[in-house]
């Protein structure tokens, strides 16, 4: 008889679920916003791909998480224009000691990510879709902080659908509203 031979059991790996892809927090958009005026004079198609951009993947670590766009998935091909990280845009953060940073990732000229780096800080516990802020600044030529005007990243969010628009119901009105009374048309032109 031979002796029975033990072979490991194989684990079936399950396809991970991937996580749902959760829209800009108003945090992100004022961001995106401000750095696609902060690099306009540098990098005028920004404001347009800043306005496209859709939500992806959060990437987050202790202190500071990479936001992929939508269109680091689109445009296949070899497109033209710089790749690396942009911009110096900071943001007083309820809940952190010190300001947080915000960069574009761009891949030859395309907007792929929002990349965000609070300085060692620790983020894992804050709620970036609820989270506050007080104010947005960049960093000039000297790096002095620029305060950012509220009015730029405040302005409505081109991205989202209208429908996601909420209209207020139309007013009633207490004075009653009558035709107007008949006009009476004359012809202008003189007898010939």
């Amino acid at each position: 008889m031979r002796p029975k031979v033990l072979r490991p059991r194989m684990e079936i790996a399950l396809p991970r679920r991937p996580d749902p892809i959760v829209p800009f927090s108003r945090l992100e958009r004022a961001a995106i916003q401000a750095l696609a005026w902060e690099l306009a004079p540098a990098f005028p198609q920004l404001e347009g791909l800043a306005d496209e951009a859709t939500p992806g993947r959060v990437h987050r670590g202790m202190s500071g998480f990479v936001r992929r766009t939508g269109l680091a998935q689109s445009a296949s091909g070899r497109g033209r224009g710089q790749s690396g990280l942009f911009g110096s845009v900071h943001a007083v953060v309820s809940g952190l000691a010190q300001p947080m940073s915000f960069q574009f990732q761009l891949r030859r000229g395309r907007l792929v990510g929002l990349i965000a780096d609070a300085y060692g800080q620790d983020i894992s516990g804050l709620d970036f879709q609820n989270i506050g802020f007080d104010q947005l600044f960049y960093l000039d030529a000297a790096d002095r902080s620029r305060p950012i005007a509220p009015a730029l990243y405040r302005r409505r969010d081109r991205s989202q659908a209208r429908a996601d628009v909420v209209k207020a119901p139309p007013q009633k009105t207490s004075v009653p509203v009558s035709a107007p009374p008949p006009v009476l048309i004359q012809s202008s032109a003189a007898p010939v």
